[in-house]
């Protein structure tokens, strides 16, 4: 059993960790590979963090927060500390231009204009958003609202969002959103992929950027298929393609992320809701050639993640389309985004969920028993584990950090954490916690073979009582018995003023000691040691605080004792001398 110095290791986990996605290894022969899903709704995080992928990407509206300069608000808050609570880290995608950026061409203050934005957001979820994925398919018009897209004006948001994003939030990764497969695009409202990303590097991407988005989707064909004349030339790897032209661009170290991608079902296997969405003419487009079968579906998705794995070493995170969309009752019927759900119309696994659960995920792994809301009082405690698919044997941990809402930094509680093996066990003063309140645990851990392996997980703390101080000493000297007074404030986690019931007792009758209760605000005890004739010697009492008749169910540690310890006898003071080294000035 070990003990981290957790304050000296912080300032050399944050590069490890939060750096480039270059910066740790999950083994010998590859990056760090993240295994993602997009959730709709926050309500299916449970069944997300079900997947063991870890990752999740939810869209986050610039419109929606910031309506009008410099005014913010509407935070998805909810979500993010949900995720949390799941053990979820979290992409955000953040899309949608406000009002008063509109125009053709926008406002040439609109780069910077998102610069501060990000800044605002980044400061707002400091330690709690994983990844900021810059738009969406920014290569196609429909996702920005005015005419033909344009790589500079991706590229210039980029560039003053970066450093705006790392200076409130250092751990923070910026990914450009994910491109779409357009093959040679129309030169107008739809530019290929492989031109647009030829134009970001030529436009300074590179050093502004932690990786680069795609969405290879694979039509309906085989992932490893060179091929897919079902889906017009659409294929899974077109990845490999956007590779090389980055590669040729000069910006091979570049990784790349994929984050969407995945495989579309016949509507009807999703639930029979869908029945008159199948085949041409319902209102999916050119999807209908994408339906697959349930099985094979799930067979395809795992083909993908493993070639995926195995094959692209510069891929640095796989993030599926999609788990819930199925469930949105805000979608029309036939909206093609349900049907790459893994979810069916009743939020219930189909065979694609059950074979990705199944999977093997080449990463470090974190398994928590998280704490529950009734434990989360005096020292709280948590353990878990870290598995390594890649390593031989059980893994060791060699080093871990724990902490409580917040990463890193001065902002946050840092627990005490022991490893041995490939278990930890953290411990963490609860009654410093806020009741009523998500709170996050932050969790580090690091085996040799798999490097760091991230995680989370949340809980509610209960309300408690606290004394200041909680203990208290006294000195008399016999020749001075003069009386000497303490008070002993309560205080109550909860945030909440009011007063509750309570009294104090002095349990051994000690005629030297009298209490006197003050239930104004704030309620203390006021402590009187009057040594009297007391002959030298050391005394002790206790003072127990002791609940109304309500207040014993509501707060999570009544009753509680406060010692007190009276020392009576004269202090000697002992001088020590200099100790001089050959005759040199005293040391």
């Amino acid at each position: 059993m070990r003990l981290v110095n957790l304050f000296l290791l912080l300032s050399v986990l944050l590069a490890a960790l939060f750096g480039s996605s270059a910066a740790a290894q999950t083994n010998a022969g590859r990056p760090p590979f993240r295994y993602g899903i997009i959730v709709s709704n926050a309500v299916h995080f449970p069944q997300a963090a079900g997947l063991g992928f870890g990752w999740v990407k939810i869209y986050v509206s610039w419109k929606s927060i910031e309506s009008s300069k410099g005014n913010f608000g509407n935070y998805p808050d909810y979500a993010i500390q949900q995720a949390h609570m799941n053990n979820l880290q979290v992409v955000a995608s953040i899309f949608d231009i406000p009002d008063y950026e509109s125009g053709n061409p926008p406002p040439s203050s609109m780069p910077n204009d998102f610069g501060d934005f990000m800044y605002q957001l980044a400061s707002h979820f400091q330690g709690q958003i994983a990844a900021y994925e810059i738009w969406n398919e920014p290569n196609v018009d429909s996702t920005w609202g005015w005419g033909n897209p344009d790589a500079s004006i991706l590229t210039a948001m980029i560039k003053a969002a970066y450093p705006k994003v790392k200076q409130a939030d250092p751990g923070a990764l910026v990914v450009s959103g994910g491109l779409s497969n357009t093959l040679d695009g129309n030169g107008s409202s739809a530019i290929s992929d492989l031109t647009y990303l030829q134009q970001m590097v030529q436009d300074g991407i590179v050093g502004n950027v932690d990786a680069i988005g795609i969405h290879p989707y694979p039509g309906p064909c085989d992932p490893a298929a060179t091929s897919c004349a079902a889906s017009g030339g659409v294929m899974f790897r077109r990845a490999e393609q956007e590779h090389d032209t980055l590669v040729q661009a000069g910006a091979g170290n570049v990784p790349l992320w994929i984050t969407e991608a995945g495989y579309f079902s016949t509507p009807s296997d999703l639930g029979s809701e869908f029945s008159a969405c199948n085949g041409s003419g319902s209102g999916i487009g050119g999807f209908a050639n994408w339906e697959l079968d349930p099985n094979t579906k799930a067979n395809d998705l795992v083909a993908a993640f493993q070639y995926a794995y195995n094959n692209w070493p510069w891929l640095g995170a796989f993030i599926l389309m999609n788990l819930d969309m199925t469930t949105d009752t805000f979608r029309a019927t036939c909206d093609p985004v349900r049907f790459w759900a893994i979810l069916d119309q009743n939020g219930n696994p189909t065979p694609a969920y059950n074979a990705l659960q199944s999977m093997v995920k080449y990463t470090p792994q974190v398994s928590v028993n998280a704490p529950t809301s009734s434990s989360a009082k005096g020292t709280m405690t948590i353990a878990g584990t870290v598995s390594d698919p890649t390593a031989s044997g059980s893994p060791q941990i060699d080093a871990a950090v724990v902490s409580v809402d917040g990463p890193y930094g001065s902002g946050s509680e840092l627990g005490m954490v022991s490893f041995s093996g490939a278990g930890f066990t953290a411990t963490f003063d609860a009654t410093r916690l806020t009741a009523f309140q998500n709170h996050v645990v932050y969790i580090y851990l690091h085996t040799p073979t798999g490097g760091w392996a991230i995680s989370t997980v949340g809980f509610v703390a209960q309300p408690m009582i606290n004394a200041t101080p909680s203990n208290l000493f006294f000195w008399v000297d016999p020749s001075q018995r003069t009386p000497q007074n303490v008070t002993i404030t309560l205080g109550r986690n909860d945030s909440n003023s009011g007063s509750y019931g309570w009294s104090a007792t002095e349990s051994s009758n000690a005629a030297w000691l009298t209490i006197q209760e003050n239930h104004n605000n704030p309620m203390s005890v006021n402590v009187t040691m009057n040594p009297g004739s007391l002959a030298p010697g050391t005394y002790s009492a206790m003072i127990t605080l002791n609940p109304g008749s309500d207040d014993a169910t509501y707060f999570q540690n009544w009753p509680f004792t406060i010692p007190v310890t009276v020392i009576v006898g004269t202090r000697h003071q002992v001088e020590i001398p200099f100790i001089e080294d050959g005759g040199g000035p005293p040391l």
